[in-house]
């Protein structure tokens, strides 16, 4: 028999601000560094390798500038409605 807690499990995160301070909430609309925009549709909380607790979103692409949509990364690019994750520090809310 497991010693495993049943029910929820207590959030590592309970606050995920944004680059002002202002916590970032599913279904906002954020700017990342790069000018991509995304609609917030999760949010989860990573472990840095030193322990530390990140706070990050995930989110739908709404727009992004001609730059970042050459991926560097899969030579594929980014298009609108697909999903981006960020740090939650690193966004700015972004008007609707």
């Amino acid at each position: 028999m497991s010693n495993a807690k049943k029910g929820p499990v207590e959030r590592l995160t309970t606050e995920w601000p944004s680059s002002k301070g202002r916590d970032v909430k599913v279904k906002d609309r954020v700017r990342m560094a790069d000018g991509t925009v995304i609609d917030v549709i999760g949010r989860w909380t990573k472990r840095a390798k030193n322990g530390r607790k990140v706070p990050c979103i995930t989110g739908h692409i709404v727009s992004f500038p001609v730059e970042a949509a050459l991926s560097k990364d899969d030579g594929k690019g980014k298009k609108v409605g697909d999903r981006q994750n960020a740090v939650a520090a690193e966004v700015v809310h972004a008007g609707k």
